[in-house]
This record gives C-alpha cells, structure tokens and sequence, in this order.
C-alpha cells in the first residue's frame, strides 16, 4: 500500500471530524455513516475527543460499543459518556439519525432504534465506562 493513501485512512480514522466538516446537520450525518462502516477496533483509532462529536455518537453500533466497553482507554470511555449523558448532544444525535432513516424511505426507524439501543448500552453498563 502506498503511504499516502495509508496516512489518509489513518487520519480519517483518528480524526474523522476533520474529515468530515461538522457546520451542517448532512456533515454530520455523513460522519455517522463514516462511523456505522467502521469496526471496533477502527472506531478505537479516534482520538478520545473524537466521542464529543454528535456525527460520531450518531454513528456508533452496539457491537463496536461491546468493543469500545471492553478495550478502550477511560478518557475515550468518559468523553463518551459525557455525551451520551448530554440532552443537547443527544438531542442532535437523533435528529441525525431521524435523518438518517428519512434517506432509507418506508418509514424505516432502524438507525434511531440503533441508537437508542447503544445509548441503552452504555446506561446499563455506566460502571464499565467509569473504571
């Protein structure tokens, strides 16, 4: 592989936010997309700053948040937890994936049901993401 283009998915990766420029509702709906595609071990490759973002929380799965719970490090455990936490941020992140599920047509709900499950996750699991 060439190492530019290694270094652009590495940055992508480790800071999707500047990839993916968060000024309109569609930016960030494009980041939760970026995110949804991602595995455990790649949504790791975030900075911790990265879980402020509403278009990465948007994103997120339960199975990468299985991985994230299990291996990642406490600081990306609290930014996460901050803004699962956080009624604007969460606010946000549902009106993304209500987007989201607009684009699929049919009335589809799957993304918001998606991330009122993740957000579910994290709830019932709060003392693995503290420690």
């Amino acid at each position: 592989m060439n190492e530019d283009f290694e270094s652009n998915i590495l940055g992508k990766l480790s800071i999707p936010h500047a990839f993916f420029p968060q000024d309109t509702i569609s930016q960030k709906k494009a980041l939760a997309w970026h995110t949804a595609s991602l595995s455990g071990e790649e949504v790791l490759l975030a900075s911790s700053f990265a879980f402020s973002y509403e278009g990465i929380i948007a994103g997120l799965t339960v199975s990468q948040i299985e991985y994230f719970s299990k291996n990642a490090p406490i600081s990306f455990k609290k930014e996460l937890i901050n803004s699962i936490l956080n009624e604007d941020v969460m606010k946000e992140v549902f009106e993304i994936v209500k987007m989201m599920d607009d684009d699929m047509g049919n009335g589809v709900t799957q993304n918001q049901k998606r991330i009122k499950d993740v957000r579910q996750y994290v709830l019932d699991n709060l003392v693995v993401f503290q420690f």
